[in-house]
């Protein structure tokens, strides 16, 4: 394959999609504009953020996961990119079924629990969140609102709605807008989740991301940042699983003994660039 042919691999977690680079070397001197033309739905491939396997620099790990946002600007971590960088390093044989890889936000284990084809059930270890606070923001129409910041590798700031239906048709878009850009999050802006318990441990939920700047289908990292929110807010038990029902899929949190996210990871096509 010439030099101009470069792979890449379109994926997705729960609707949250992805460009992947098996080589990411190959795209070593692009910058965030090439990246946001690629995740441009309309004149690039389309994605919400761009995944590249680079070589480890740690004799433990398997490999190392950079992460871009569809605008172009490096993430720290990504939850649902985790899972399906992990199964696309494993079946291309980069790691073995249980991994370690490095991340800009530090080293994450996973483990393919199962494999059909395109699509395999996930598991990625995450540090355990950092210090949950509640934050009250003011908002633009004069009221105020109390979020929940909690740090999972990249920032979030969680809104718990009283029911799932007013999670459904809140408008996620604007208001996530709004709490992404409060000063109290300034300057580097957070993502904003939007939640309500809909049944013992099991949560209806929606996520704004910043860097997409917009609604995604599913969060991985916010999904654990309503987890650790809701057990802190006394909305869920600490010692069980923690099912959160996002537009795109349901994915599963423990917080613990340890942190993980669980959810599936699907390989849709590749081609060319």
């Amino acid at each position: 394959m010439g030099p101009m042919a470069r792979t890449f691999w379109k994926m997705h977690g729960c609707g949250n999609d992805f460009i992947l680079l098996p080589d990411g070397n190959a795209f070593a001197g692009e910058d965030g504009v090439f990246f946001a033309a690629l995740c441009d739905r309309r004149r690039g491939i389309g994605a919400d953020g761009v995944l590249a396997i680079l070589p480890a620099a740690r004799p433990d790990c398997a490999f190392r996961m950079q992460y871009r946002n569809a605008d172009g600007g490096e993430a720290a971590m990504c939850g649902n990119g985790a899972r399906c960088a992990a199964f696309a390093a494993f079946a291309l044989g980069v790691a073995p079924r249980a991994m370690a890889f490095e991340t800009a936000a530090g080293v994450h284990e996973a483990e393919i629990l199962s494999r059909e084809g395109n699509l395999a059930q996930v598991r990625v270890g995450f540090p355990s969140p950092g210090p949950v606070e509640q934050v009250l923001l003011p908002l633009a129409n004069g009221t105020a609102c109390t979020v929940f910041a909690v740090d999972t590798g990249v920032p979030h700031a969680v809104l718990f709605l009283d029911s799932p239906e007013a999670v459904r048709s809140c408008d996620a878009v604007s208001l996530g807008r709004e709490i992404r850009s409060a000063s109290a999050f300034a300057p580097a802006g957070t993502n904003a989740d939007f939640a309500a318990l809909s049944s013992k441990n099991v949560f209806t939920a929606r996520t704004y991301e910043r860097g997409v700047e917009d609604e995604t289908l599913a969060c991985g990292t916010g999904a654990v940042a309503i987890a650790a929110a809701a057990v802190a807010a006394g909305l869920a038990e600490a010692a069980e699983p923690v099912s959160v029902e996002m537009p795109g899929g349901t994915l599963a949190v423990r917080l613990v003994p340890s942190t993980t996210l669980e959810g599936p990871a699907c390989k849709v096509f590749e081609g060319t660039l």
